[in-house]
């Protein structure tokens, strides 16, 4: 009986810190959502603003937060050339409810070559949590 409860005690431990904590938030115009699982982040299209060529659970982020900070890779998406990612940083907002990042995203001719890159801020601002 005692190693039963050690070994399910053992097992909430280690997967305690594995479920995703999921919030909305908006970006561009677009619905994204948060997954959280410890210090990895990642935001996904859930309801992408009309025009913009990405279905949604496309990966728009990938990375880190390290206390208010972010770091990672964020992508940019084309009809013609699909997805390119670029490594991103920034600060989470004072109120936590923003996310602010900077990086430098691909620019790509019509062989979808990068031609070079242009600045780039990403802005999410919390909507609900899930």
């Amino acid at each position: 009986m005692r190693l039963a409860i050690f070994i399910a005690v053992f097992a909430n431990t280690i997967f305690a810190g594995v479920a995703a904590a999921q919030s909305l938030w908006n970006h561009n115009g677009s619905v994204v959502q948060l997954e959280a699982r410890g210090a990895e982040r990642q935001f996904y299209y859930l309801n992408p603003r009309p025009g913009l060529p990405v279905p949604p659970k496309a990966l728009l982020f990938r990375g880190r937060k390290t206390g208010d900070q972010y770091s990672g890779t964020a992508y940019v998406f084309s009809t013609r050339c699909g997805s390119s990612g670029y490594a991103v940083q920034g600060v989470v907002g004072m109120d936590q409810r923003t996310v602010t990042m900077y990086g430098q995203a691909p620019l790509r001719d019509q062989n979808c070559r990068v031609t070079g890159h242009r600045a780039d801020t990403l802005v999410f601002t919390f909507k609900d949590a899930r």
